[in-house]
Formats: structure tokens, C-alpha cells, sequence
């Protein structure tokens, strides 16, 4: 999720209805949305972990498949 307005966020929700999912990355933006709460109870109640995206974080994707995030820089 690059941020949580309805516009991005709104796919989302439904991928989480439809499928399973191994993890949840996203910018670490927050919103007050009722369709973001929803995606976010929902992420817990299937107890998905979620990663915020910031430079230098790794997550191996299996099969030899690493993601490296190179942007943004980490919180200050």
C-alpha cells in the first residue's frame, strides 16, 4: 500500500477478502478511514504481519527472491 486513501486502499481490502496473503507492506501512513480499520483488523485477525517499507528493510520472498527497499529513508 503506498498510502491509505480510499483510492488505493479500496483493491486492497477486497484482495484481503479473496485471498490469502503472507505479509502486508506498506509506506506506514495511518488513516482514519473506516475501509483502512477494516483492512487493518482484518490483517490482525488473520494475524498477517505487516512490514513498513524503509530503506535498508529485507524481506525474503522464497524460491531465492529477496526485496530490498531502497527508498524511503528510515524514520529520524
Amino acid at each position: 500500500m503506498s498510502h491509505p486513501d480510499r483510492d488505493h486502499i479500496t483493491g486492497l481490502a477486497e484482495i484481503l477478502h479473496r485471498y490469502q496473503i503472507a505479509g502486508w507492506l506498506d509506506s506506514g501512513s495511518e488513516s482514519d478511514d473506516p475501509l483502512y480499520e477494516e483492512c487493518q483488523k482484518q490483517l490482525q485477525a488473520a494475524a498477517i504481519p505487516k512490514y513498513a517499507a524503509r530503506t535498508g528493510l529485507k524481506l525474503d520472498l522464497g524460491e531465492g527472491i529477496t526485496l530490498e527497499v531502497l527508498y524511503p529513508p528510515p524514520a529520524q
